[in-house]
């Protein structure tokens, strides 16, 4: 019968089950491939008789991808668009709306809906309904510190679902990492 002291203790080192953790976790990481759109739009448009705003459309990803964008509004509206949005670039989408049902004073919410190829992304716009041709609303809602808290909003369920799994994965990743090192230690 052998005996050990205790009092000796081993040196820490890589092993199998940390390369195996560490190369599934390089695997999911780098194998995700990664589409990142924007849409910027003003929060709320002032429409008097005939109006347009500009919404600035963003591919930040390495490829080129098919461009729809729909303006869903009780108003008569048409989108000037490009069919396609190269990678790494913006475009503006101009909406032309035309006010024939509201009164002054009223207020109409309204969507705008950039389908890049499968992946959508909407913005709600208010319509402020006025009988004056003055653009100041356009600025200074285009300016608002509330468009930046709007960015959440672009979350659809798939973006949610994805973003608190990998939190859960690398909080589990972490724990039995300290685990491992204060067993080892």
């Amino acid at each position: 019968m052998a005996f050990v002291n205790a009092s000796v203790r081993k040196g820490f080192f890589f092993d199998s089950d940390y390369l195996m953790v560490a190369l599934l976790f390089l695997l999911v990481l780098f194998s995700a491939k990664g589409f990142a759109f924007s849409v910027d739009v003003p929060q709320s448009i002032e429409v008097s008789n005939s109006s347009f705003f500009y919404a600035t459309i963003t591919n930040t990803s390495d490829e080129s991808v098919p461009l729809i964008v729909n303006f869903f509004s009780p108003l008569k509206s048409t989108v000037s668009v490009p069919s396609t949005i190269a990678p790494n670039s913006s475009v503006q989408a101009k909406v032309t709306l035309s006010n024939n049902n509201f009164k002054n004073g009223n207020s109409v919410s309204s969507t705008l809906e950039a389908n890049f190829g499968g992946t959508i992304v909407q913005k709600q716009i208010i319509l402020n309904f006025t009988n004056s041709k003055s653009d100041s609303g356009i600025l200074s809602s285009a300016f608002s510190f509330a468009s930046f808290f709007l960015e959440v909003n672009s979350f659809n369920l798939f973006d949610w679902i994805i973003f608190w799994v990998l939190v859960i994965v690398a909080a589990v990743l972490l724990v039995s990492f300290i685990a491992r090192v204060r067993k080892r230690a």
